[in-house]
């Protein structure tokens, strides 16, 4: 079980942290809030055939509301306003959304609000993979300042795995800079999860889960250690498998020799395809940019050898894929072994 988030960042000593995990099967929500913010937040759930409550994580406010999940029904994101404390928050579950929760007179978010807001889409397609919630309140004016969620995958080792001699493909993105660190993860080849940490308008991190002898292995965090304003999770089904990347890149401009030029930056936004459609990971607010895409045309899973690329203390650099070409029995492929 890992955290994922928060929304929200906690700014003073005197901001006061609570934590939920292992609270998971909730049944309430109950949130207070007053004409600026959400003032407090707590939880009914059951545990062990019992009903419990649990302790309220920040000040009473004016208004309240209660959120009140069926009994078939689970939490699986979560989206909110990170403005001086958390102004609107919306849970996502697997049968709807249940926000905006603040009282500004204002039933939709307004649009001078959307720069500021926050997401967190784990894909979770299983209640046993929620965890609970965990975040922090202002230990002064006791508003909600942060909120996040435990997630707890689960994974499914069917699909095939091997890999003969493996082929760099790409990368996307900056491979110039000489301070930038590199990661590899050749022959990690059955990845179940894909974790991506955004900025706008960068990628700050990302990590994979795969699965190794039955069990989910998660890899290194290749990026900044910093958590980005949004998070998403890509999640593979079980006969599910990486066929090509697609990304866009954050253009710097820099001075060289009196004359300004075009730097490429981190990059901007990732699409993973795979054999069963495609993964979108960018920031809620983006820009259009140019794009730089490898398509493989991978047809059978034991093709995709694993990822690699370059980071450096902020974020993600470039990022690319290792195949391992399975040719035909008429068909003769030469390629250069890694």
């Amino acid at each position: 079980m890992f955290k994922v988030g928060p929304i929200g960042s906690k700014k003073y000593n005197s901001d006061k942290s609570w934590d939920e995990k292992g609270h998971s099967k909730i049944s309430n929500i109950y949130v207070s809030f007053d004409d600026n913010r959400i003032k407090s937040i707590q939880f009914s759930y059951f545990h062990k055939g019992a009903h419990l409550v649990s302790q309220k994580h920040g000040s009473g406010g004016k208004d309240f509301k209660i959120v009140r999940l069926e009994h078939d029904e689970y939490v699986t994101g979560l989206s909110g306003v990170d403005c001086s404390g958390i102004k609107y928050l919306i849970f996502h579950t697997n049968k709807r959304k249940h926000g905006t929760l603040c009282a500004t007179g204002h039933t939709n978010l307004p649009s001078f609000f959307i720069p500021f807001k926050r997401e967190i889409d784990v894909e979770i397609r299983d209640g046993r993979e929620f965890g609970g919630f965990f975040g922090s309140f202002c230990g002064i004016a006791g508003h909600l300042i942060t909120i996040g969620i435990y997630v707890s995958p689960i994974t499914d080792d069917h699909r095939l795995s091997g890999y003969q001699s493996l082929d760099h493909i790409g990368p996307i993105g900056d491979t110039v800079s000489k301070t930038d660190t590199h990661w590899d993860e050749k022959g990690n080849t059955m990845v179940s999860h894909i974790f991506v940490s955004l900025n706008s308008p960068e990628i700050i991190s990302i990590q994979f889960g795969y699965t190794d002898k039955g069990a989910l292995v998660l890899s290194q965090k290749y990026g900044g250690p910093s958590e980005g304003q949004n998070f998403r999770v890509v999640k593979l089904k079980h006969s599910e498998y990486v066929t090509g990347l697609s990304g866009k890149i954050n253009w710097c401009h820099d001075f060289k020799e009196g004359i300004i030029i075009k730097v490429p930056g981190g990059i901007k936004s990732l699409k993973f395809s795979t054999n069963l459609g495609e993964h979108i990971c960018e920031p809620v607010t983006t820009v259009s940019s140019s794009t730089e895409e490898i398509d493989l045309g991978i047809w059978d899973s034991r093709e995709f050898g694993g990822f690699f690329g370059s980071c450096d203390t902020t974020c993600l650099k470039s990022i690319g894929i290792y195949v391992s070409p399975i040719p035909s029995s008429n068909t003769a492929v030469k390629r250069e072994k890694v």
